[in-house]
């Protein structure tokens, strides 16, 4: 017997009714701490809503919705109502500038633009360079030249809307973009079967059983305190949109949304809520550390029984010290990544393994084979470090009107190359080797240097730029730029840094410019990044 809710529409429709007046959502005022309360019932009437609204304005099935928001109920009901009419949900980075958001929106051809009062400037901006975009919604502020988004919300019926037929193994669902190796972002597209059966091997369901036939409660029976996510994470990133709003949604707990991370708010929160568990980076375990145990001890976190730590990889000692000084347990999220969904590594029954992302979670195969030449007929043996390829069916559709990275990432037989390196040892528990790509992870946000370095090529007078991830104690990583200067040029490093400020997103501007008479080179005269990282890590002791 196969499940009979193969869509998202269908697992929304199902789940709201299923759990009527139960809580989902409390959202807490930034500003006046006030709560609002939204019920399962209500939560399904606010989808139905927005996918109308949506709807009456022309979209359509396989159309792609932009939203451009910080985390906020609004954003919570088109996450989860566009796939209702067979629209696909697309999630922007807040923390792009307006030449990245131009690239996003044109590259997936939205005609629907979603955004708050923050945005209005950059989006005014820009709009000329937008030929796809037909309307901006605009949330709160009123807008001669935008429709506003409550005028539109009361004039939407709350009933179901338009019913579509949904291929779920073909039909995307969701379109999340990921920092892009040539210098582009790329747009993973998620269908409505990747992220169901995601969430079903995530929780250990029976894939002939209902996403929603496990009641996410029953797992803390024990606890005198029902199931309660604090969200934290920007809901642009899969692990907070999938691994929380969804997840959480589909087996009846509730979340407490909050616009942003908060240090001094974060364990207020948890007391008031009585919060069970939180999904965070690695980085904001660090926060908390360096803020101390003193501002928590002021708060009664009995409730909380555990935190997971996910988007990047967790430092065996930052673990050890955050559990030691808090007795708070942190669970490893496993190797995680958006295009397989989210979720793809955990650990069986709860058994954690110092230093190892876990086991591939039920139903997904992972191998580690030569990266130069990968063949998954010739996988490497157990304590070999090797690339990291993945298949199941939570693997992505592919990268949205972009056959030269799916062609780069895809091996025959479904499997995907991660471009990450690592090793299975003899119980079969994978440990990270480093990283096969370039790529600079600061507090979950993944950077890849050759946007900034196409960026600093842009600066005058610089001749050859390199950049690397340095190693830091907050963020795990910061990005540092090594450049060398034509003759006559002799601007300061706070010059180059203040001009990235205006091409590049805050957490992607080199918090260091190097200035060096030559750039160490490799046998091909590329520049050789491995002797300065090495440099770097040496100054560190590592």
């Amino acid at each position: 017997m196969y499940s009979k809710l193969t869509n998202l529409g269908q697992v929304i429709k199902s789940t709201s009714k299923k759990y009527g007046n139960r809580e989902f959502i409390y959202w807490e005022d930034p500003l006046t701490k006030e709560t609002t309360k939204v019920t399962y019932k209500e939560y399904g009437e606010f989808t139905n809503k927005a996918a109308n609204m949506l709807y009456n304005l022309g979209v359509r099935k396989g159309d792609i919705v932009s939203i451009l928001l910080p985390n906020c109920l609004e954003m919570t009901y088109f996450a989860l109502g566009v796939q209702k009419i067979g629209a696909i949900f697309g999630p922007v980075n807040t923390m792009l500038k307006r030449n990245e958001l131009q690239f996003i929106i044109n590259n997936n051809e939205s005609k629907i633009l979603v955004i708050n009062s923050e945005f209005v400037d950059d989006i005014t901006e820009i709009r000329k360079d937008l030929p796809y975009l037909e309307e901006i919604v605009l949330i709160g502020d009123s807008s001669d030249d935008m429709l506003n988004y409550s005028e539109l919300m009361e004039k939407s019926f709350s009933s179901d809307p338009p019913q579509v037929e949904i291929d779920e193994k073909e039909d995307p669902a969701f379109i999340v973009y990921t920092g892009g190796t040539t210098g582009f972002p790329k747009g993973a597209l998620l269908t409505h079967y990747n992220v169901i059966w995601d969430n079903k091997m995530a929780l250990k369901v029976n894939q002939d059983e209902e996403i929603g036939d496990v009641n996410l409660t029953q797992t803390f029976i024990d606890n005198k305190y029902k199931y309660k996510a604090l969200v934290v994470n920007p809901m642009f990133h899969v692990n907070a949109l999938l691994s929380s709003l969804f997840l959480t949604f589909s087996m009846g707990g509730a979340i407490l949304l909050t616009r942003k991370f908060s240090a001094s708010n974060f364990w207020r929160i948890i007391e008031k809520y009585r919060i069970t568990n939180s999904m965070v980076v690695p980085t904001v375990l660090a926060i908390l550390l360096k803020i101390g145990k003193d501002v928590k001890e002021k708060y009664d976190t009995s409730s909380l029984l555990g935190i997971v730590s996910a988007a990047a990889p967790l430092p065996i000692e930052l673990q050890k010290e955050f559990e030691s000084t808090f007795n708070i347990t942190i669970i490893p999220g496993g190797l995680g990544m958006t295009e397989v969904s989210s979720a793809c590594f955990s650990f069986p029954d709860d058994k954690r393994i110092p230093g190892s992302v876990g086991m591939p979670i039920n139903g997904v195969e992972a191998l580690i084979v030569d990266q130069n030449n990968p063949d998954p007929n010739h996988p490497f043996e157990p304590n070999t470090v090797g690339e990291i390829i993945i298949k199941g069916p939570n693997v992505m559709k592919g990268y949205f009107k972009n056959p030269e990275g799916n062609a780069a990432v895809f091996l025959d037989g479904g499997w995907l190359r991660s471009g990450d390196l690592g090793y299975f040892n003899e119980d079969g528990y994978l440990f990270m080797g480093g990283r096969a790509k370039d790529m600079i992870i600061r507090g979950g946000e993944n950077i890849y240097p050759i946007e900034i370095e196409e960026v600093l090529y842009t600066f005058p007078g610089i001749s050859e730029a390199v950049v690397i991830g340095k190693p830091d104690k907050i963020y795990g990583e910061l990005p540092k730029a090594f450049v060398t200067m034509k003759s006559g040029f002799n601007p300061t490093g706070k010059e180059i840094i203040e001009f990235c400020k205006t091409k590049l997103a805050d957490f992607k501007v080199p918090v260091e410019i190097e200035f060096r008479d030559s750039l160490p080179k490799s046998n091909l005269g590329k520049p050789d990044k491995k002797t300065l990282q090495d440099e770097e890590k040496e100054k560190y002791g590592l």
